[in-house]
């Protein structure tokens, strides 16, 4: 019994003794083929990187040369930078990032150092800024965005890493900017751009990325400015175009035509 009471107390004794090592500094170990070396072996232990004025920059763990455990980084006032965790050299788990002032930035996951579930974004005034899911480092589902004041900015949606579905933006003071849809990352279908007002600017027709049909462009009051044709992203023939009023102005080549994206 006393025997196993002395080795209970020296297993505590050298753990705590470990713990309490003196952390190495970063420049201080060797890197070879991304592993981290001291005095010629795989470094195992707490370590430190610091800033020119000595002030600390990281700290973190080595498991036979590889980040392993928790990280921790800073600014140069002191306050926390970054903090997460490394699993056998790669990110793992919940991270978190923090503007200068201290106000939180991002916070999200890793999965063997790949994005994985919801991230949300932060504006240093504390506002939500974008929130959407990951799954191993690719763009998935509805992902969102707001204003500095919370009002709406975007709505897109993503499949494997590509803009499939509808696309929605909206002006600062909420009326939709543009709306359309995506299939595989490319503009399809009826485009249609608004005036802050929520007036209809321009109507527009796409085909595999590219603007194919009849482009028709509007007077904030409704009344019809421009009609253009398309064909495969290129511009076909002469513009029609009509004054405020409503009458007909003299065609125009249709080079001088741009449509919005």
């Amino acid at each position: 019994m006393k025997k196993l009471s002395f080795v209970i107390s020296l297993l505590f004794a050298i753990i705590l003794v470990d713990s309490c090592k003196k952390p190495v500094d970063l420049s201080n170990l060797e890197n070879r083929e991304g592993k981290r070396y001291h005095n010629n072996n795989l470094f195992s232990g707490n370590c430190v990187e610091n800033f020119p004025d000595g002030k600390i920059k990281a700290r973190m763990k080595y498991t036979a040369g590889i980040l392993d455990g928790q990280y921790l980084s800073y600014f140069t006032n002191g306050k926390i930078e970054s903090k997460g965790k490394y699993s056998n050299g790669e990110r793992d788990g919940v991270w978190e990032r923090y503007y200068e002032t201290g106000e939180k930035y991002l916070v999200g996951a890793f999965k063997s150092g790949k994005k994985d579930g919801i991230w949300n974004y932060w504006y240093e005034n504390g506002q939500l800024e974008y929130k959407g899911l990951w799954n191993e480092d690719v763009q998935e589902g509805l992902w969102q965005s707001w204003y500095k004041d919370g009002k709406a900015h975007s709505e897109i949606e993503w499949v494997n890493g590509l803009q499939q579905g509808k696309e929605i933006k909206y002006y600062p003071g909420g009326n939709k900017r543009s709306e359309g849809n995506f299939i595989e990352g490319k503009q399809t279908g009826k485009w249609i751009w608004y005036y802050e007002s929520g007036k209809i600017e321009s109507e527009e027709n796409w085909v595999n990325g590219e603007p194919h049909g009849v482009v028709t462009n509007y007077y904030e009051s409704g009344e019809k400015k421009k009609e253009t044709q398309w064909e495969n992203g290129k511009k076909q023939g002469l513009s029609k175009e009509w004054d405020e009023s409503g009458n007909q102005i003299p065609e125009k080549s249709a080079d001088s035509v741009n449509v919005k994206k």
